[in-house]
């Protein structure tokens, strides 16, 4: 017969073990659960289950995402951490080397780029992991930053041709010229005065400065420093505008939204003139306003502005609008002319703005 008494405690001991058996399949189930996240955060020693890794964002993800989609080609597992080799400064090329001092991984390279230098990190810019000028255009120097030439030169690119270092010219910025070998250090010619080079308005040095770009489509890949001129007072200074020397006048670029001065001519103000690039057929205080096949010289006023037209004349906004910081800029029409979509041609008053196919129409540059 059966020793009842012994029931209770075999009883309890199964019932632990089931206990512990439940736990621990509980326990590991977390665990196989855990491992299917593609992420999630690292122990505070930064530590993470066994195939899986630490990265920078103090998540663990798993080992192969370090050198695959997660991280990149160029990440590594160094110590449990994933790091990009090709930047990191104290991973460079490899785990545990560190770039010293003022130096930074360049393409998995300890350098220091100066003098306008950057690190090359595509082979079509020169040796992967050294230090290069900027070229915009193939050459062995750049233009902003100047960078690349000795002594007495500059870099220069007049053309659409590659950088070149050539030396400095005797005429100081702002001066005129007719080529670039003529100007000074840092400058180029351009619409016929010695313009300093520039990354941003900050590198000029006159006053209300602006840095425009060579042109659009020029392929010049540079930008000069340029005053910000006053189209009605051409030639007097004030807080907000420089004033341009004798022989230019104020020009408007349309396209860029910015005042230049520009060697002027001489063809007097209702008369007729021919439009020109980078020139300024009229006397100053005025511009050839008008079509490639009719234009006149008409000077600039204030539009809404006190009239400074006279003579019976108004004062005619451009379309589209035309400004000067605030100001909305126009031109002194001729006395008793005759307004846009009129009919113009022999035997009509002139057109307020150009006649155009036998029709008036509004001024443009």
């Amino acid at each position: 017969m059966a020793d009842m008494s012994r029931l209770p405690a075999q009883a309890g001991r199964l019932f632990l073990l089931c206990a512990w058996a439940a736990l621990l399949s509980l326990l590991a189930t977390s665990c196989f659960e855990l491992k299917q996240l593609n992420s999630f955060p690292c122990g505070n020693d930064g530590t993470c289950p066994d195939g899986y890794d630490c990265n920078a964002k103090k998540q663990c993800v798993t080992a192969a995402s370090c050198s695959g989609s997660h991280g990149g080609p160029t990440n590594t597992d160094c110590h449990g951490v994933c790091v990009n080799i090709e930047t990191d400064n104290g991973n460079c090329g490899g785990c545990d080397v560190a770039c010293a001092g003022s130096d930074s991984c360049c393409a998995g390279h300890c350098l220091s780029c100066t003098g306008g230098q950057v690190c090359v990190k595509d082979s079509t810019k020169g040796k992967v992991g050294s230090c290069a000028c900027p070229s915009v255009g193939g050459g062995t120097c750049s233009v902003t930053p100047q960078c690349g030439c000795g002594s007495g030169t500059k870099c220069d690119r007049p053309e659409s041709i590659a950088e070149a270092c050539v030396p400095n010219g005797a005429t100081a910025t702002g001066g005129d010229c007719t080529s670039s070998s003529q100007c000074g250090a840092n400058a180029t010619c351009h619409d016929g005065r010695c313009q300093q080079f520039c990354s941003s308005a900050a590198d000029c040095t006159s006053k209300a400065p602006e840095c425009l770009p060579s042109g659009p489509g020029s392929g010049l890949g540079w930008s000069f420093c340029s005053e910000h001129c006053s189209p009605l007072a051409p030639n007097q200074s004030d807080a907000t505008h420089q004033a341009c020397p004798a022989g230019f006048s104020c020009a408007i670029d349309v396209l860029q939204a910015a005042t230049l001065c520009v060697p002027q001519d001489s063809v007097g103000v209702d008369q007729p003139c021919t439009q020109s690039k980078g020139r300024e057929p009229c006397v100053a205080g005025a511009s050839c306003i008008g079509t490639a096949a009719s234009a006149f010289c008409r000077r600039w006023c204030a539009v809404n502005g006190a009239s400074s037209c006279g003579n019976g004349s108004s004062c005619t906004a451009f379309s589209p609008a035309v400004y000067d910081n605030q100001q909305q800029l126009g031109y002194c029409s001729a006395a008793n002319c005759i307004p846009d979509k009129s009919p113009c041609g022999s035997g009509n008053p002139p057109c307020c703005g150009a006649c155009s196919n036998g029709i008036c129409v509004s001024g443009n540059f």
